[in-house]
């Protein structure tokens, strides 16, 4: 194997500071969490989600606010009791949002994004306690806000961003996360999809490719790379979907160009979260950049492997050492940009094909 191919446990604590437990003092009819926006954040998130469901009192209802767009996640995990589905992710509650949430009845809310006008709406709903991190000014409008230490980029023994997660549902007494995984039951059989993707879910020789990211170009794995894989996989006959948003359409259609029809799949824009769920858990393998949909299949204990260039796995690589990284630190690792200032890629481009190849043949 290749020395720059790795697996990560990001099950430490790294520079977080043991937090004091101050436990939710009137429970009511339950607890409310606003989970965040994006995917691979709202991903990584849920093992405090899960941890936090352990200490609410048997009586109490788990609820999950969340933008519309995610709402099938927690519709698919059996402790969530409730889902409320925000319209607008960045924005106010609107006024029969916040009926709805007033309605249950919550006696405290765990902030999971760090947007204040989430705290200000929740404080127009009544919820009495609030908790989350102390970011933009919000502090002052919340029950107890924690602060965390400044990161390093880059550095392997601070805190991935999970445990950031879990270090404030372990403030409110929620026991320690051992790495378990939760199980995902969606509403929808696969069987029940639309015909192509049940079929493509029954092939037993399933290959995904996540080549989009909505971060930006600089951490997309060269799509050649990706046609390569797909190449490979194909003659050994397997088939292949390729994952992704409807913009990034066009990305799917240079990866498949050249391939049979009928073996490698543009699925980009045509996927609903139920639908992505029973597709990674249909298939043998993964290949995907840092991405939401990386973060997705991470946590469906699935096998995958992640090329990564500008941005940092110390803080943000799969949440199961399952998947697999590709990584050579070049100087510049990790830029964190959303476009190469060089216009060159470096750390992306001498991630070869033939390197990713080298795993996935074990699947063969």
């Amino acid at each position: 194997m290749d020395n720059a191919i790795f697996s990560q446990n990001i099950n430490h604590p790294g520079n977080l500071p043991e937090y004091k437990v101050i436990p939710v003092r009137s429970w009511r009819n339950g607890l409310a969490v606003r989970m965040p926006n994006h995917l691979g954040d709202a991903v990584m998130a849920i093992p405090a989600l899960m941890q936090l469901k352990k200490i609410i009192p048997e009586y109490c209802g788990l609820f999950v606010i969340t933008p519309k767009g995610n709402a099938e996640l927690y519709d698919a995990l059996p402790f969530v009791d409730k889902v409320i589905k925000l319209q607008t992710a960045h924005a106010m509650w609107s006024k029969g949002e916040r009926k709805e949430i007033k309605q249950l009845r919550a006696g405290a809310l765990v902030v999971f994004n760090h947007s204040p006008r989430d705290v200000i709406s929740a404080r127009l709903t009544g919820i009495p306690e609030i908790y989350g991190a102390a970011r933009r000014m919000r502090g002052i409008l919340m029950t107890r806000a924690l602060k965390f230490p400044q990161r390093t980029p880059g550095n392997p023994a601070h805190s991935h961003q999970t445990m950031r997660y879990l270090a404030i549902s372990s403030s409110l007494g929620a026991p320690a996360w051992k790495g378990e995984l939760p199980v995902f039951t969606p509403k929808v059989a696969p069987e029940e999809l639309s015909p192509d993707l049940a079929a493509i879910c029954r092939h037993r020789k399933l290959l995904l490719l996540a080549a989009g990211a909505a971060y930006g170009a600089a951490k997309r794995w060269p799509e050649n790379n990706f046609q390569a894989v797909a190449k490979y996989w194909i003659r050994h006959g397997g088939i292949v979907a390729v994952l992704g948003s409807p913009a990034e359409r066009p990305i799917g259609e240079n990866v498949c160009t050249g391939l049979p029809q009928e073996k490698c799949f543009n699925l980009c824009g045509k996927t609903s979260i139920t639908a992505l769920i029973h597709l990674f858990k249909a298939a043998r393998y993964t290949v995907a950049n840092d991405s939401g949909l990386m973060h997705l299949g991470a946590i469906l204990d699935t096998c995958g492997i992640v090329p990564f260039g500008p941005t940092d796995f110390t803080d943000t690589g799969p949440i199961t050492e399952k998947w697999k990284i590709l990584c050579d630190k070049v100087e510049c690792f990790p830029c964190l940009k959303h476009s190469c200032p060089k216009a060159e890629k470096k750390c992306m481009t001498q991630l070869t094909a033939s390197r990713i190849l080298r795993e996935v043949k074990k699947f063969i």
